[in-house]
């Protein structure tokens, strides 16, 4: 299981990568993904990508295709949850371009996790994962771009919203779901 009480020596270990998790789907835009990381490197920021899941059809086909473009994505296709969790505790970001998500487990594993995610702010579980953090959230491509870009250069505010993320996402882990269903239990007897 995924670990949330990563102390700063490991996170700074961890790679600069960004893990983009969930089936290659039209409504889960995993092309605009490729397009921000592209964008944060001609930028200078030294980050890759990797895309965990797998998809069928036109759109994975091209998403695949676009990949293999780039030496900074790489296709991880569908992996069991061992080796999720393991790629999870080895790099620092996650992104995630679907609007409205219902809750997206993944979110919730990455910020449980100590992963800084980056998200639309368009509704949805990740908004409540996330806290209603402005640094996490985005309103489109550009602003997703602007605001990875000044989270990636300024390493204070990095640390605060990486700390201030992780806390706030201990409620969202098996350990809390299952205290709080005690405690609703403890309330019936």
């Amino acid at each position: 299981s995924i670990r949330g009480n990563i102390s700063l020596s490991t996170y700074e270990k961890r790679a600069e990568d960004f893990l983009c998790v969930g089936d290659i789907l039209p409504v889960k835009k995993t092309h605009e993904s490729i397009e921000v990381i592209r964008r944060l490197r001609k930028m200078g920021h030294d980050v890759r990508l990797r895309i965990v899941g797998d998809g069928q059809g036109p759109y994975a086909d091209s998403v695949k295709r676009e990949a293999k473009k780039y030496d900074f994505v790489t296709m991880e296709g569908r992996l069991n949850r061992e080796k999720i969790s393991e790629l999870i505790s080895k790099n620092r970001y996650g992104i995630h371009m679907r609007d409205y998500e219902g809750f997206g487990i993944a979110i919730a594993e990455l910020a449980y996790a100590g992963c800084l995610i980056f998200a639309p702010g368009k509704g949805g579980g990740q908004v409540e994962v996330l806290n209603q953090n402005p640094h996490l959230l985005y309103d489109g491509l550009d602003d997703a771009v602007k605001k990875i870009d000044r989270i990636l250069k300024d390493g204070n505010l990095r640390e605060q919203v990486r700390k201030e993320m992780t806390l706030h996402a201990q409620k969202f882990s098996a350990e809390s779901f299952v205290q709080r269903i005690r405690e609703a239990v403890r309330k019936f007897n």
